[in-house]
This record gives structure tokens, sequence and C-alpha cells, in this order.
């Protein structure tokens, strides 16, 4: 019998998963947490075969989480929900496992597809996601100009900077609003190695500061995505 987790802090996502995985098969068992410490506890007795990682749990580097996962159990298939764009995030989760990335704005419909994919031992990602997939595959690499984002007059279009995977978790931090005493705690690093990520990100992004780097980043549609209309695939 299959047995999940799901990580959210928030108690009425909990409540809608559960209401989603029972009408896909009653006979399913889930395990929900609210942050990182509960759902390792849980994951330890139980090691469920499906985890579902909310990626903006509080206080958290849920990518260190993952592979905490994934270390104790690499058979286990780990599905992210996310709030923030998959441009920004998808391709640095898939290299380390995992299965599945789906936006939370995303039909019950969609992510009850996600779930049998999971349960199939197929993978779950949007169109946009296997764009970036099969242009990792099979584009020539690009110049160093490509390393930065090339801004358009006031629209500030941009094509998508490379980030490290810890930039891209720093990142995710400094867009949920953490200051750099909380980025370091979360991370087990000094504060002025949180300043040193803060400045390259600046730099990749072509920002001078976290103004800029906020308007960039939302006009671009890098964290907010609800409103991009994306068709999610299997495969």
């Amino acid at each position: 019998m299959l047995r999940f987790l799901y990580l959210d802090e928030h108690e009425l996502c909990r409540i809608g998963f559960k209401t989603i995985l029972s009408e896909i098969s009653p006979s399913y068992i889930l395990d929900d947490a609210a942050n990182a410490e509960e759902g390792l506890s849980l994951f330890k007795v139980h090691s469920h075969s499906i985890v579902v990682i909310e990626i903006n749990l509080t206080n958290t580097n849920v990518y260190e989480l993952v592979l905490r996962f994934l270390e104790l159990n690499g058979n286990c298939k780990i599905l992210i929900l996310s709030s923030v764009s998959e441009k920004l995030y998808a391709i640095n989760y898939i290299k380390i496992g995992v299965k599945g990335f789906v936006a939370k704005y995303e039909s019950a419909k969609t992510i009850k597809e996600a779930i049998n994919a999971m349960v199939n031992n197929k993978r779950f990602f949007s169109d946009t996601v296997i764009d970036m997939l099969l242009n990792l595959s099979y584009n020539t690499p690009r110049s160093n100009l490509a390393d930065k984002p090339h801004v358009n007059g006031s629209n500030r279009e941009m094509v998508q900077p490379k980030l490290s995977l810890k930039e891209s978790e720093i990142l995710r931090m400094i867009l949920q609003g953490m200051g750099t005493k909380e980025i370091a705690n979360a991370n087990s690093i000094r504060l002025n190695t949180v300043s040193t990520y803060k400045s390259r990100i600046f730099e990749k992004f072509n920002v001078k500061n976290l103004v800029e780097l906020m308007q960039i980043v939302k006009q671009n549609n890098m964290y907010n995505s609800s409103g991009i209309e994306q068709h999610s695939t299997q495969y």
C-alpha cells in the first residue's frame, strides 16, 4: 500500500491535498507535516514511497531537505509543489532526482495527474520545464554574454541568468522576505557568506539592490508565475 508524506506549513493546503489524494484512491495513506523536522521524523519511521514538498517552507533549505530524503531512501519519489517560478528552480531540483515539479496555482486535475505519474513511476513536468530540459540537452553552449540578463528598455525583459544551486536557494529565501541572518541560520553559513551570495545574484541579474531585483523578477514572471498559462506533461 502506497504511503505519502506531504510537507506544507499551511494547514488549509494540507487539508486540500488530503482531499485530492482521497479522490484518487481512498486506500492511499497520507502523513502530513508542517515543517522539515516533523517531516523527517515521520519519514524515518515510515520511509514513504512518495514525498510532496512545498518549496517555500519557512527557515528551511528545501534543496538540502530533498537531498536528505533521498539519502534516507533513494527509491522515494519526490514531487515539488511551488508558488515560485519553475524557471528559477525546477532544473536544479531535477538534477538531484526530483521526479515532478508543479505550480500550486494549477488545477486539482493537474495535481492529480502529477500524483498518478508518481504512482506509475513516471515524471511530471510542465511544457515550460520540458522545453528547458530539451534546451540543456540539445542547444549549443551560449556565449558568455548570456550569463547575464539582457534588459530591454523600461519593461526590463531579460534572458534568465544562470544561477548555481546555492544561489537559486538563496534567491528563493530573499524573495520570501527572509533577512540575512535568517538566511544564514537556515543554511548554516556565515552572514558575510550570505552577503557574498547576494552580491553574485545582483550581478547576474544586473541590478544594484533588492528593490530592482524584486522588480525585474516579478516583471518577468520568475517569482509569482500565476499569470502564466502552462500545460503539464508526463513522460
